[in-house]
């Protein structure tokens, strides 16, 4: 999804994020997190495009933080869910509450964008350019 926003720009990283999280769940099975799942990984890609008309934004350390910041960010949206669901309304003491016994689980999040990051920037930003540069599509202005 950040890929997709910073190759292809902020509207195809949304949709990427978005549709991503509706067809895996096809896989994994729909619910009420569905569209919290869609909002955050949409976001997520939106933010990546608005981010990618930066040259800093481009260099690896910058790029892995946002991708660390995006597991964070991905974790406290599915924590609203989580207090919904357990006890229909949200309060601070919950929402902390949740956050707290996510740690371990975001700490995944947040790592694991990391590592997939430093292996597939390189190889996918390659052909994702060639492919805009080939055909004239996703140029950003």
């Amino acid at each position: 999804v950040i890929l997709t926003g910073l190759y292809l720009g902020r509207e195809s990283g949304f949709l990427c994020g978005a549709l991503g999280a509706l067809l895996s769940n096809c896989y994994f099975g729909q619910g009420m997190w569905t569209p919290f799942q869609m909002l955050s990984w949409g976001l997520i890609g939106y933010g990546a495009g608005i981010l990618a008309r930066y040259a800093w934004f481009h260099r690896l350390p910058v790029l892995l933080l946002y991708g660390a910041l995006s597991g964070i960010f991905f974790s406290l949206v599915m924590d609203i869910w989580t207090v919904l669901s357990a006890q229909g309304e949200i309060t601070l003491a919950r929402y902390g509450a949740a956050i707290l016994t996510a740690v371990p689980v975001t700490a995944v999040y947040a790592v694991s964008n990391v590592a997939f990051l430093l292996v597939l920037t390189k190889p996918i930003g390659r052909r994702l350019t060639r492919i805009c540069t080939k055909y004239g599509l996703f140029t950003q202005t």
